[in-house]
């Protein structure tokens, strides 16, 4: 895990608050993601944030679909 660079963003999921962070990453990687609270620290390498991102946009999409549905 590398030095901070920034703070990204705040994000809520399933009711806790989490700052996400930009991190240096290893010869590997360029970048790690942090998504940490005062319970949590996830560190994920850049490729993996942004399939875990997608993956919760997709899922709150279907989400917003299934409930329009059954109104």
């Amino acid at each position: 895990m590398g030095n901070k660079i920034k703070d990204l963003s705040e994000v809520e999921i399933g009711g806790q608050k989490y700052k996400v962070e930009l991190n240096g990453g290893t010869k590997q990687e360029k970048y790690d993601i942090h998504l940490q609270n005062n319970q949590l620290n996830i560190c994920l390498k850049d490729f993996e944030f942004s399939q875990f991102a997608t993956a919760l946009l997709v899922a709150n999409r279907r989400m917003k679909r299934f409930k329009e549905q059954n109104e």
